[in-house]
C-alpha cells in the first residue's frame, strides 16, 4: 500500500510541475481531485506541500465551480 502511495505522490507531483501544460477540461478536473486527495494525505511535517496543492486545486477551479462541483470547490476550501 505504501508502493502505491508513492506512486500516487509521484504523479501529483509530476501533473504539478506541468499544470501549464493541461488544456482539456477533463484531465484539469482530474487534476483538482488528486491535488485535494494529496493535500488531505499530508501530515503536519509536510504542510507547506498541502499548501501548494491546495493552491493548484484553485487555480484550476472555474469561476462557477460553486456550481459545477460544490463538493470539490467545498473540500478544496475547507482544507485551504
Amino acid at each position: 500500500m505504501k508502493n502505491l502511495l508513492m506512486k500516487f505522490f509521484d504523479i501529483v507531483t509530476h501533473y504539478a510541475d506541468n499544470l501549464h501544460l493541461l488544456t482539456d477540461n477533463d484531465e484539469k478536473n482530474h487534476c483538482k481531485n488528486c491535488f485535494c486527495l494529496q493535500a488531505k494525505k499530508q501530515d503536519s511535517t509536510s504542510y507547506d506541500v498541502a499548501v501548494r496543492y491546495l493552491n493548484l486545486g484553485h487555480e484550476l477551479l472555474p469561476t462557477d465551480s460553486w456550481d459545477s462541483d460544490y463538493q470539490l470547490t467545498f473540500d478544496l476550501f475547507l482544507n485551504w
